[in-house]
């Protein structure tokens, strides 16, 4: 176990920082009594093992302006780490954010952002006005960003006086779908608010949330851009990715056929190691960025539901919306922010590939664009 480091005896938090990082354990004293009332001393190592293991040991770590705010630098990432100390100088709050991409011209980050695989779309647009995109008319393989035509046709349901957001719904045993998400875990006949249900759906992409959904408001209603079939549910997805020879019928299949093919797929899930390899040409959710940012626009207001801010800096923004989406070989990121001078920006980007994609570097070229409007201002330069 290493030594303890604490603010109390060396005032020096980023020493600290660094120690806990580069781990392998961590000392309880560097910790108030309190925090392990709500988490374990292991869920925390899991926490920094895994830092550890996506951005590489810290090299050092790096005061800021603000005091509870340190910059955790690794040979590539430079991540945000918000700390609360006691009187004592142990902690009771950490908080890493996402890391930026280190000794980035910020103005290079689109075409950056562009160059990583061949298929790949982003749209950049202010107050409806684009100022930046690729292909973003090209509808392309989105995961869970999908969740977002899901939450509009029940906001316009709702709207139309069918249901309130208020209102119960039950969780019933087609509904149970894999993960992401937890609400697979919920027992069969619990009753959930709608809007507590959507905003599952969107904040920790909860697929039984989605599943649920669609059958509350009509699966045939949900309609994808430029599609003829309704939006696939996740479970049929799924089951579809485990069946190439449904999948080949479904794929040359019309309307009316391929709704036969989803009345007749099992109603049981198939093995998860069945679901989990490349994203399937053709079984996936298809979406244009543009399309996405339009969506997103229309949603961004409802309140509630974007409670996840995604890797963009809330502290940054006054307000934002998120909703991505990823599969083997496929991600997607979409935002709606607002600047301090009331702006609205919209940026959606997807990249799709046969093989995996470095997420961790995708990931990380986002939140360096979208730190805040400044930095999202000289990419434009």
């Amino acid at each position: 176990m290493p030594t303890s480091v604490s603010a109390q005896e060396t005032h020096n938090t980023p020493e600290l920082l660094q120690e806990l990082w580069n781990g392998p354990g961590l000392n309880a004293d560097d910790f108030a009594p309190e925090v392990f009332k709500k988490v374990s001393q292991d869920y925390l190592e899991e926490i920094l093992s895994e830092q550890r293991e996506v951005y590489g040991p810290a090299l050092s770590v790096q005061p800021t302006a603000d005091n509870h705010r340190f910059l955790i630098e690794t040979e590539t990432y430079s991540i945000p780490a918000l700390v609360k100390l006691n009187e004592a100088g142990q902690l009771t709050g950490l908080l890493f954010r996402y890391g930026h991409i280190k000794d980035v011209d910020h103005g290079d980050l689109l075409e950056r952002i562009r160059e990583q695989t061949k298929k790949q779309s982003y749209v950049l647009m202010e107050n409806g006005e684009v100022h930046a995109e690729h292909d973003s008319n090209v509808r392309m393989a989105v995961g869970s960003a999908f969740k977002l035509f899901v939450l509009d046709e029940l906001a316009q349901q709702i709207d139309a006086g069918n249901f309130d957001w208020d209102e119960k719904v039950t969780l019933e045993q087609r509904h149970i779908s894999f993960p992401s998400g937890t609400m697979q875990e919920e027992p069969v006949g619990k009753m959930f608010a709608l809007l507590d249900v959507a905003r599952n759906m969107i904040s920790v992409s909860d697929n039984t949330a989605t599943d649920l959904l669609m059958d509350v408001i009509g699966q045939e209603n949900v309609m994808l851009p430029g599609a003829s079939s309704p939006a696939l549910t996740t479970r049929q997805l799924f089951h579809l990715k485990a069946d190439k020879h449904a999948a080949e019928a479904y794929l040359k299949a019309g309307p009316e056929e391929r709704a036969h093919i989803l009345m007749d797929l099992p109603a049981r899930l198939p093995a998860i190691d069945l679901v989990s390899g490349p994203v399937t040409d053709g079984i996936e959710w298809y979406v244009s960025t543009r399309e996405l940012c339009d969506v997103m626009t229309e949603l961004k207001d409802i309140k509630g539901i974007f409670v996840n801010p995604g890797v963009a800096d809330p502290d940054n923004w006054t307000a934002l919306a998120y909703k991505g989406g990823s599969e083997t070989g496929v991600l997607n990121m979409t935002y709606a922010l607002e600047d301090q001078e009331g702006n609205e920006w919209c940026f959606s980007t997807t990249w799709n590939a046969k093989e995996k994609l470095d997420n961790t570097y995708l990931i990380a070229l986002v939140a360096t664009l979208l730190e805040s409007p400044q930095t999202l201002e000289a990419a434009l330069q």
